[in-house]
């Protein structure tokens, strides 16, 4: 529609979708589209703007396929950010956040990717590696998001797991606890800050850390148990902790006064009635222990 009423515009597509080569040929066919950005854009689409500035139209640039005169250029691949440190903080200044369920609460992205390999996981398809920004990095971010919406007192962290860097994630929650017996630094009140996020089982949770991360103001963390069998983590690939690890992370996680919710896959190839009555076990042994559970087959898509 923006082409029909201007040809002169220049349409540039991105996103997850478009990290595949595949789909990427496929869109740069469709007569609307000038440009696709396969990969990581953080690097890629200010180049292109700075270039279109320039020149008025879409040249060269890797990490690029796009169309010139009807012809189609890949310029090839541009690695994955190295530093997410570097990276400006986002921008939601043109989002009326009142119009939203809950105007008090803001995302935050402190890293890309997963250190781990479980098999029915997609995140290396499109992050490749794992990175995260540093513990100063993440408080600045969020600091920065505090004083621009006085309002805020809620992020919800959408990495896959927020403990993968865990002395990032502890230097985050020093800072805050620092800014903390501050009371109030630059107008803003931190008893007020909470968050949450997804993270991983880990021998190195333990009582001390997870209770410095509800101190921090963490209020939920969401636990990929999968199953309770030995014998399908391994076939999943999961982080060799055997159960009694899970039950004590989880167990401290409640008793720490942080909601623990716990995803869980069934239908695993391989999974048998045994395999499932150690999950359905584990379920009810610890059953006070969480505030939610997400049985769900559909965790695990076989084409």
């Amino acid at each position: 529609r923006i082409k029909i009423k201007d040809k002169n515009k220049i349409i540039i597509l991105g996103g997850q979708h478009c990290f595949f080569k595949a789909s990427a040929e496929w869109l740069i066919k469709d007569n609307a589209v000038d440009a696709v950005i396969r990969g990581e854009g953080d690097e890629i689409l200010p180049e292109l703007i700075g270039k279109i500035e320039k020149l008025n139209r879409v040249d060269f640039c890797p990490g690029l396929i796009y169309k010139e005169d009807g012809k189609i250029f890949d310029c090839g691949m541009r690695p994955p950010v190295s530093n997410l440190d570097f990276l400006p903080f986002p921008d939601f200044s043109d989002f009326d956040l009142r119009l939203y369920d809950n105007p008090y609460q803001l995302p935050i992205l402190s890293s890309r990717g997963c250190p781990y390999e479980c098999v029915f996981c997609s995140t290396k398809l499109f992050w490749i590696k794992y990175r995260s920004m540093g513990g100063e990095r993440i408080f600045r971010e969020v600091e920065y998001q505090l004083k621009k919406y006085n309002d805020t007192t809620f992020f919800t962290f959408n990495d896959h797991i927020i403990n993968g860097d865990m002395q990032a994630l502890s230097r985050f929650c020093d800072l805050i606890l620092e800014s903390k017996l501050k009371k109030m630094k630059d107008g803003y009140n931190w008893d007020k800050l909470r968050w949450r996020g997804a993270a991983v089982i880990r021998d190195e949770m333990d009582k001390e850390f997870i209770k410095k991360l509800k101190d921090a103001g963490c209020i939920e963390l969401e636990y990929g148990v999968e199953s309770a069998s030995p014998k399908i983590k391994k076939l999943m690939r999961k982080p060799p902790y055997d159960t009694r690890i899970i039950e004590r992370v989880i167990r401290d996680t409640h008793n720490a006064g942080i909601g623990a919710r716990v995803n869980f896959m069934f239908g695993f190839p391989g999974e048998t009635e045994e395999d499932f009555e150690e999950t359905l076990n584990f379920l009810k042994r610890n059953r006070d222990f969480f505030v939610q559970v997400h049985p769900s087959e559909t965790f695990c898509c076989i084409d």
